[in-house]
């Protein structure tokens, strides 16, 4: 490894704790860029709810 690519490892790894979880950021610094590119198609569901009257609390 270059210099420059441990410390683009070192910042990528610093960003990706500072939004995800230790697990998850290093699940995903395991996958490589190769398998960053890959999507995966799943069924889901979603729910969206308003609280009444929070608009206007914030």
């Amino acid at each position: 490894m270059v210099l420059s690519d441990i410390r683009q490892e070192k910042r990528m790894k610093a960003t990706m704790y500072r939004y995800l979880s230790p697990r998850v950021a290093e699940q995903v610094m395991g996958l490589g860029e190769d398998g960053l590119m890959e999507g995966e198609c799943k069924e889901v569901t979603v729910l969206f709810s308003d609280i009444r009257g929070y608009t206007t609390l914030t």
